[in-house]
This record gives C-alpha cells, structure tokens and sequence, in this order.
C-alpha cells in the first residue's frame, strides 16, 4: 500500500508533519486556491501572535525545501514564500524576545527560535542583533557561576553560546578565557581558533592560545604563538616571559635564555621573578660577578628577601675562593717573527746554489779516489759509491746517471797542487 496521500504530497508518516492539522499543512496551502487564500488570512493575523509557534516551525521546513513548480493553482510561488518569511520572521523574533525579558531560563528556547530565522534569512537584524545581546548575557552569567565556583554550571552556559555559533570576535574570545580557566583546553583551542579566524593579528588572542598550549605541556606550539606576538609588539612583556618559560622547558642553550631574560629585564627592571632567574642562570655560565650586581639589585628593590641575601652571600664566598685559588698567570712566550716568503727570482738562485754544494759533495769524492790511487771505472767502482751519494748521483736534476757525473767531473777545471801552494 502506499504511503501517499492521493495527488502530490508529502509522506503520512513524515515526522515533520505528524501532530498538525490537515487544514494547516502547509503543502496542502500551495495545492489549492482557496487553502491558499485561507492561509493569506492566518498569516495576516499571525501578525497579532495567533498562529502557534509548533506550526510555523512547520512553515521553517518548508523554506528549507520549497515546491519546484513556479506557479500553484494561480499563484507565485515566490510570493508565498515570501509572506510565510515575513511572518515566521516576525513571529519568532517577536516570541523570543519575550522570552529574553522573562529571563534565563528560557536561553534555549531563544537560541532556537533565532537560529530558525537565520537559517532561511541571515541577514535578519532584529534576529541577529537579538542573538548577540543573548549571547552577551550567557558570558556574564558563564563568568557569574565560574566565580562562585560552579564550574558544571558555566560549562552548560558555554555549551549553549556555542550552539548558538556567534558571529564576533568578542563571543570566541570570552568562550576561550571562560573554557582556560575552567581547564578545558581543547575547547579553549577551538573557541580562540575560530576567534583568530575573524583577526589573525589580534594579541589577546595569540597570547591566550601560548598559554592555552603551555598549560597544556605542548611547549613547541607555546613558543610559536608568542614569537607571533613579539613580531607584532617587539616590547610585548608577557610574550617575552612565554618565551623564556618555553626556551627553559625546551632546554634551550643557557646563552639563549639569558639574552631573553635581559631582554625582559631592559623592558621592566623592577621584575623580581626575572631577576631571580637571572641570578640562578649566570653562575651556570661562570658569571659570578653579574649574579653578584643582580642579587644586590633585588635587595634594593625588597631589602627583606632572605632568599636574595642567603644566595649572595654564597656566591660572594665563591668569588673570594676562586681569588685566592687563582694560579699566577704565565707569561706567554713571543713569537718568533715569521720570514719572508722568497720571491721566485730568490727560490731560484736558492735550489740552484743546493744543486752546486751536492755536485761538489760527489766531486769531491771522486777526487778523494784519484788521491788514493784508485780509479773511477771498473765493475766495483759503481757498488763502492755511498748510497747518499748515490741518491745524489740519481737525481734528475743534478746527474741522473754515474756516465754524467763523471763526464762533468772530467771536464771541470782539476786544482793541482802547485795552484794550491
């Protein structure tokens, strides 16, 4: 059997319209003329609140999903929808701002009703206007209930302006301060992102995503919000101070985070939080009279911090130690000046005077030879040459072979004795 009515229409079981009277379905309206004239007439005095809220949440449905035929039974079909606009429109804005000055209890209703005009008219202003004011006051009351510590109680207010989706920064903002301090943190994440969305520059909003993830444990995601905020105001103090909480978690390099400790310290000189730092971080580096000059600087600020004088008594007793412990210094010994590279006209003469001293050295032993009475040939004269005479001998560049060192040693000029004397 099927489950349609004779003619066009929609579905007896369909949910949307169990529980409404047959003489009201709105697709029946848009069959006939004269249910079509007849509803012209309720809707008119629906103007007046007699139409009831059930039925024209009904009337919501049918702006989602209108008929494809232009024109029914004689009459525009974008006319109708128009009428039925305008007078869903006014009814609900109408209910739900009664609503609003009944007060609190009724957020959820008024939530509702606006959402259903915004969805088939987004730029309603009553409805709009209407929604940001009840979002304002869930945020006050959100912040009302985490102040008496009713943190289950803010949650719901701030479940119920999500639901609502508001539309300005100020909505995110406060839903992402309300979730940090109430330790839900994702949520936080999501409400200061889709803040972020609407001003990716705002400064309240990247500082509070750097605490948001420092609380978090997520040190990497910290750091990169509040460099954010630095590029944006280079003397932002508390970005500096997320920056130096991070780089000592992420166990940055010691000179690293004390350049972003004395930047903070520049900028505000009267931090005692910095300055503490400061002193607990020099001595690391072996900077004791700096540490020294900031624990004094702390004592003038607050003379009765013990925890101050207690630490620079200790590192004024280290100073005095390593005084006397300090080993005479060495005199360094000078250095020796370096000489002159040579020009290549010197190398030259250099290399040919050391050809000259071994030629004579080989010379000179062949004379020794003939002295003695021995000759310079035969099978056992070339075994009887020192062997660093023979390396001498060798060489390319002086002889290269014995054939040659003797021709040259022939053909040079012999000293007789008679020359000698």
């Amino acid at each position: 059997m099927s489950n349609r009515v004779a003619g066009k229409g929609p579905p007896i079981n369909n949910p949307l319209y169990r529980g409404m009277p047959k003489e009201l379905n709105p697709v029946s309206w848009l069959k006939k003329i004269k249910q079509i004239r007849a509803v012209a007439d309720r809707m008119r005095e629906a103007r007046e609140g007699q139409i009831e809220i059930n039925l024209l949440w009904e009337l919501v449905a049918l702006l989602k999903k209108p008929p494809k035929k232009e024109r029914i039974a004689g009459f525009k079909k974008k006319e109708v929808i128009a009428e039925i606009k305008e007078v869903v429109s006014l009814r609900f804005t109408q209910r739900a701002s009664e609503l609003f000055d009944a007060g609190e209890y009724y957020y959820n209703e008024i939530i509702t009703l606006l959402k259903g005009v915004l969805s088939f008219d987004e730029n309603n202003k009553d409805a709009r206007d209407l929604l940001d004011k009840t979002i304002e006051a869930l945020l006050d009351k959100a912040k009302e209930y985490k102040e008496e510590n009713r943190p289950g109680d803010a949650l719901r207010c701030c479940e119920k302006i999500a639901e609502a989706g508001p539309a300005q920064l100020d909505s995110w903002f406060r839903m992402g301060v309300l979730y940090k301090e109430l330790r839900r943190y994702k949520k936080a994440i999501g409400s200061y992102k889709k803040a972020l969305k609407l001003n990716e520059n705002n400064i309240d909003i990247l500082m509070g995503l750097g605490e948001v993830y420092e609380k978090k444990g997520s040190f990497n995601n910290a750091l990169s919000f509040y460099s954010r905020v630095e590029k944006i105001d280079p003397r932002s103090v508390p970005a500096k101070q997320g920056m130096f909480r991070a780089y000592v978690r992420l166990k940055r390099d010691k000179k690293a985070i004390i350049e972003k400790a004395e930047e903070i310290k520049n900028l505000d000189p009267k931090n005692k939080n910095i300055l503490h730092e400061l002193g607990r971080l020099y001595p690391k580096i072996g900077q004791l009279d700096k540490a020294c000059s900031v624990y004094e600087e702390i004592l003038k600020l607050d003379p009765e911090d013990s925890d101050a004088r207690k630490k620079l008594d200790i590192i004024k007793e280290e100073i005095s130690k390593s005084e006397k412990t300090v080993p005479p210094k060495e005199e360094t010994p000078k250095k020796e000046p370096q000489p002159r590279p040579l020009t290549p006209e010197e190398r030259r003469r250099k290399e040919e005077k050391e050809i000259r001293e071994k030629k004579e050295k080989v010379f000179k032993w062949f004379q020794s030879r003939l002295d003695k009475g021995l000759g310079l040939r035969g099978g056992g004269f070339s075994k009887s040459i020192p062997r660093d005479l023979q390396n001498i001998i060798r060489n390319q560049r002086i002889f290269g072979n014995v054939s040659t060192a003797l021709r040259e040693f022939c053909e040079k000029p012999q000293k007789t004795k008679s020359s000698k004397k």
